[in-house]
């Protein structure tokens, strides 16, 4: 114990005490801690935005400051790195699914092999990778977040092709590049199966979460599903106008001989999933949506091969094109009308 001149911040006096086993400078009259020489508890998180770029650490000199050794400095500027396969997951976890979608969409997660998703480069195909030749630590890690959520999506889009969960909508709202993430659920569907006696086995996304095999009706009512859950979510449809559009999507089909038959040779050569928009789309102009609504509707599901027909259809010069008439006179009928013996109908 050593006396010392030091003033107390507290009350003032200067009959102070330095305790030599503590290091504390003390007040004599009211025992206030006026200096330490001791260093405060270790904090690991005082060093870790102290690294340069990659595994670079600092120099010996800056280490000094901290009292900390290059080595200890080294670790501490290196983060464990979580595999991809598991920010995936985590991604999954976090969406704004309910629960018995996330489920579905792990059960297809756990059927893609894990190397593909530190290996698949899906979104460089529609832009470059994204990264600087000396990009830091925190760019790298920023760069497989946004992947992995890229992925986790995409495997949100596998089950929403086989079980409509209304995935295009939530993914606007979110901000997610639903084009990116259709890429990387192209090559993650093409990889689903499982090991059996070193054997690689495909399975479909349907044997997976349980779902019948597709038919030429069932691939039209999910794709009819798809697009009318958009446009509920988008125009907060009740129910009752969204049957009105279905009933009348299901009657031009009808009038085309589908999917029984086609009535016109070029409407074989459609897939479910056009088929199912153009009628949507006519279903819409019939029942007096706006054109801007079958626009946007369209421009949010991309498809090839569909650009003049859709023109053909905002302009209603489409054909065929089943009428809503009841006879000569024009007058509007039903859509509870039958469409299927006017074989096409006329065309406007």
């Amino acid at each position: 114990m050593t006396p010392s001149n030091e003033r107390c911040p507290e009350c003032g006096h200067t009959d102070t005490t330095w305790w030599e086993d503590t290091g504390e400078t003390t007040c004599s009259n009211c025992h206030f801690v006026v200096n330490t020489t001791y260093e405060p508890p270790y904090d690991p998180d005082r060093t870790r935005n102290l690294g340069k770029p990659g595994r670079q650490v600092l120099d010996r000199a800056v280490l000094l400051e901290y009292s900390m050794s290059p080595r200890l400095g080294r670790l501490q500027n290196q983060q464990k790195r979580v595999p991809m396969v598991e920010l995936v997951r985590k991604e999954i976890e976090a969406s704004p699914f309910p629960s018995v979608v996330i489920l579905l969409a792990l059960q297809v997660w756990r059927c893609i092999p894990t190397k593909l998703f530190s290996a698949s480069r899906a979104d460089t195909s529609i832009d470059s990778y994204g990264l600087d030749e000396n990009a830091t630590s925190d760019e790298k890690r920023a760069r497989r977040e946004d992947r992995a959520r890229w992925q986790a999506w995409g495997v949100l889009a596998i089950v929403d092709q086989a079980r409509p969960i209304g995935w295009r909508h939530l993914a606007e709202i979110r901000g997610v590049e639903a084009d990116k993430c259709l890429r990387f659920a192209d090559r993650l569907q093409k990889a689903l199966g499982y090991d059996a006696d070193g054997i690689r086995t495909r399975v479909m996304v349907n044997d997976i979460i349980d779902v019948p095999r597709p038919t030429m009706q069932s691939q039209l009512e999910d794709e009819q599903e798809r697009l009318l859950t958009w446009l509920g979510n988008k125009l907060q449809l009740p129910h009752t106008d969204k049957m009105g559009l279905c009933n009348r999507a299901w009657k031009i089909l009808d009038a085309w001989g589908i999917p029984s038959m086609p009535l016109y040779q070029p409407l074989g050569n459609k897939s479910s999933a056009q088929l199912s928009e153009m009628a949507v789309s006519m279903a819409l102009l019939d029942l007096s949506y706006a054109p801007d609504v079958v626009r946007h509707m369209q421009e949010s599901f991309p498809k090839q091969g569909m650009v003049q027909i859709r023109k053909d259809i905002i302009a209603r010069k489409f054909t065929p094109w089943p009428s809503m008439s009841s006879g000569p006179s024009g007058n509007p009928a039903s859509v509870d009308d039958d469409f299927s013996s006017l074989g096409g109908g006329s065309s406007v």
